[in-house]
């Protein structure tokens, strides 16, 4: 068996530094020991060490191994944080236990200057603002060098990947003068989701109040579930609104956009399902040209139907 083999981050880690050493199971499949200064937070340590590992990969899967390892550090982190005889695990119903924002429902990997960092997406934010978020934590500027605003191509991205994922975004009203905004995963379960949103000490619901609260909630997000469930089996049984040719190589295919679309959505689909393909046929092409390029031209073939 393969001896794990243990690296030290660049700029993370003065000589003798490091207090833990965390054991992990890489996605290719190797043992790797990583030196960190605590277990309590190893975001910058798990960002300079899974780039490290997989910068070489070809863009389509150094960002899927990258975001795998990023997961797999903050299992072993949460493990060994455990195995801790003095730390005692956080109780759940604590208020002081919780991220202010709420838990981590999405982390993608962003490609910035050389650098693979991790963006997260909070259970009670907008795209929006995990964007912004970001780009504070990192000294990102919020408008690149070409130009274009930094937040919306990050949130295009989160919805992206949202969407892939099947990660909701669903927006309820607390009470007549409040709406706030509550992103859960398709298979979460309501009730436990429902009582998270509403009991947010920011509300500060009561009695009848937070009864209200979670019986709307847990409303919306069952009628969100049902169009869901419904949206998949059309899509799967119904026809399309319109399909436009795509030529992949020798292959001819066509791309299907049905009601209810998103251009960008859409676009994005077809790209990263058909990526291995397109790169052979244009490797200096990147899932983003194509993406937009894609989009484009969805968008202006609905727009001449919607607008005859």
């Amino acid at each position: 068996m393969a001896q794990p083999f243990s690296q030290i981050p660049d700029g993370v880690f003065e000589s003798g530094q490091h207090r833990e050493t965390l054991s992990i199971t890489l996605p290719d499949g190797r043992e790797a020991l990583l030196p960190v200064t605590g277990v309590s937070d190893v975001s910058e340590e798990a960002q300079l060490f899974c780039s490290g590992l997989y910068k070489h990969q070809s863009n389509a899967s150094a960002s899927v191994f990258i975001a795998e390892c990023l997961d797999r550090v903050q299992e072993a982190a949460a493990v060994a944080a455990k195995d801790q005889p003095h730390q005692q695990t956080p109780k759940a119903s604590d208020p002081s236990n919780r991220p202010a924002q709420g838990d981590i429902v999405l982390r993608i990997p962003v490609e910035t200057s050389g650098r693979t960092l991790a963006m997260e997406l909070r259970r009670f934010e907008t795209r929006a603002e995990a964007a912004s978020r970001f780009l504070h934590r990192f000294s990102i500027p919020f408008v690149s060098d070409s130009g274009q605003d930094t937040v919306a191509l990050l949130s295009d991205e989160l919805e992206r990947r949202c969407h892939a994922m099947e990660v909701w975004e669903l927006h309820i009203a607390v009470n007549e003068h409040r709406t706030a905004v509550l992103r859960l995963a398709s298979t979460e379960p309501t009730q436990g989701i429902a009582q998270i949103f509403c009991e947010q000490d920011r509300f500060a619901l009561k009695g009848d109040e937070l009864i209200q609260c979670m019986d709307q909630a847990r409303q919306i997000i069952d009628g969100q579930r049902s169009n869901f469930t419904s949206n998949q089996f059309s899509h799967k049984h119904g026809a399309p609104l319109f399909s436009i040719p795509a030529t992949l190589g020798s292959m001819s295919t066509k791309i299907n956009f049905f009601e209810g679309d998103s251009p960008l959505l859409a676009a994005d689909q077809f790209c990263r399902e058909n990526w291995e393909q397109i790169e052979k046929d244009a490797p200096n092409v990147e899932v983003s040209d194509c993406v937009a390029m894609l989009n484009q031209t969805l968008t202006q073939v609905l727009s001449s139907m919607q607008h005859p």
